[in-house]
């Protein structure tokens, strides 16, 4: 019943893992309704589901916009609302999306750090004492990605047939690790 069809890749059952250095490079095309994102999501969901275990969006973009978003979801920020302290995002990222950007993460066991083409955008720390009930830090788990090309939704808006197709080109993503000594 779906007027289009989207794609994307994922690596859920292929490939997951915690902590570490993400970097994405890609360039997208723009059109009304059109939702690219860079993400991820836990391989087991051990919190529970959608949005107890977390879900780090790398980068969103919308239709023709000229920023670029970067959010977590977690129970702490949808569920319970605390999406100020600390910002559960930033959608104020300026780039040219139609050019080739590296869009990175940083992920340690106590903050993400979010980059794009190697300057820091966003940082998400962990806030002592907030997870024993409110999950405020569910990245302590494997988590696997997912690149996306969506259409359509309430938050970017109505598809204009006339303006597809659209596209996402991902040249790499690489997952950088430090190795047990």
């Amino acid at each position: 019943d779906r007027p289009f069809l989207t794609g994307g890749v994922e690596s859920k059952g292929k490939f997951s893992f915690t902590y570490g250095k993400v970097e994405i490079r890609a360039k997208k095309e723009c059109a009304s309704g059109a939702w690219p994102a860079l993400w991820m999501m836990p391989e087991d969901g051990v919190y529970g589901g959608w949005p107890h275990s977390g879900e780090i969006d790398i980068m969103e973009h919308l239709n023709y916009d000229s920023i670029i978003h970067h959010t977590v979801h977690t129970r702490y920020t949808n569920v319970l609302k605390n999406t100020s302290n600390p910002p559960r995002g930033i959608g104020n990222i300026r780039a040219d999306v139609t050019e080739w950007n590296v869009y990175g993460l940083e992920w340690h066991p106590d903050v993400l750090i979010w980059t794009v083409n190697g300057v820091e955008t966003f940082r998400y720390p962990r806030i002592e004492g907030l997870d024993d009930e409110m999950k405020q830090w569910p990245f302590d788990q494997p988590f696997y990605f997912i690149l996306s090309q969506q259409l359509g939704g309430s938050w970017v808006g109505k598809v204009k047939p006339d303006e597809l197709p659209v596209s996402m080109i991902v040249d790499y993503v690489r997952v950088h690790q430090k190795l047990d000594e």
